[in-house]
């Protein structure tokens, strides 16, 4: 849905609306787009790092994907979530303190997420 929307008489399909048609998405243009297409990419590439355990390198390879996610999608609350989890890890509480209330401080979209990065958070002040 980020292209025009052509709007059309349902009875003469080759008459056009122009008043009832809506212009294109910016983000095809301006670069948001691909920019966010480049964070998911490096928020799913973080998620596998953690997943492949508490290797200095997966750990290492999450806290990358975690910065370029955000130098692409700043202030996105999933950003700093895969921030605090490899802090975490290594444990760098303190930072990952400071990372999970960031995410939290994003609004996180989903109840489950909200709980998840609470619990997280919670974790990271037990074991400062």
């Amino acid at each position: 849905q980020l292209g025009k929307f052509v709007a059309f008489d349902v009875n003469d399909f080759d008459r056009e609306l122009p008043a009832l048609t809506v212009t294109a998405d910016g983000m095809l243009t301006s670069g948001e787009l691909e920019k966010a297409k480049t964070a998911h990419k490096a928020l799913n590439e973080g998620a596998r790092a953690l997943k492949n355990g508490d290797a200095q390198a997966a750990l290492a390879a999450a806290l990358a994907a975690a910065d370029k996610a955000e130098a692409n999608t700043a202030g996105f609350y999933q950003n700093a979530a895969l921030r605090g989890r490899a802090l975490l890890r290594l444990n760098r509480s303190a930072e990952a303190v400071k990372a999970f209330e960031m995410a939290l401080a994003a609004q996180p979209a989903f109840l489950s997420e909200r709980k998840e990065i609470e619990d997280l958070l919670k974790q990271a002040q037990g074991t400062k």
